[in-house]
């Protein structure tokens, strides 16, 4: 089994950066910048930009979803003033999505972990098109 520079194996960091990704983003991104310029193996390397991508992407799913309360607020504001009746989110149905959008993340983010430990991944193909276009 190969050793990082840390001296523990490859499979424990790969599965620590997608454990951070799915607990706290900022140490996420610090520890798999330190793999991508500091560790050697390219396995670990495209664990690194793998977890970077999953959280991004969802990140974007979220700011779209939050998008959602802010075109029914403009629509509140115009169509709501001629009704003279508030046009709201119908069932919160914004809070619902960021809550299965959160949870599908953390739950991918803890599979990739658990697969890494035993030097596996996790095939998401749009995250696997774009690791083998630009890695």
């Amino acid at each position: 089994m190969d050793k990082t520079k840390l001296g523990i194996s490859v499979t424990l960091l790969a599965a620590a950066i997608y454990f951070l990704g799915a607990i706290s983003i900022l140490p996420a991104f610090i520890l798999a910048g330190y793999v991508l310029l500091f560790e050697g193996d390219s396995w670990l390397k495209k664990a690194a930009v793998r977890m970077a991508m999953v959280v991004i992407t969802f990140g974007i799913l979220s700011v779209f979803t939050g998008m959602l309360q802010d075109v029914f607020s403009v629509l509140n504001l115009t169509v709501g003033a001629i009704l003279k009746k508030p046009v709201e989110v119908p069932l919160n149905l914004d809070k619902v999505l960021l809550t299965v959008i959160n949870f599908t993340k953390n739950a991918l983010l803890l599979v990739m972990g658990f697969k890494a430990f035993f030097f596996g991944t996790v095939q998401v193909p749009f995250i696997e098109n774009s690791l083998d276009r630009n890695i």
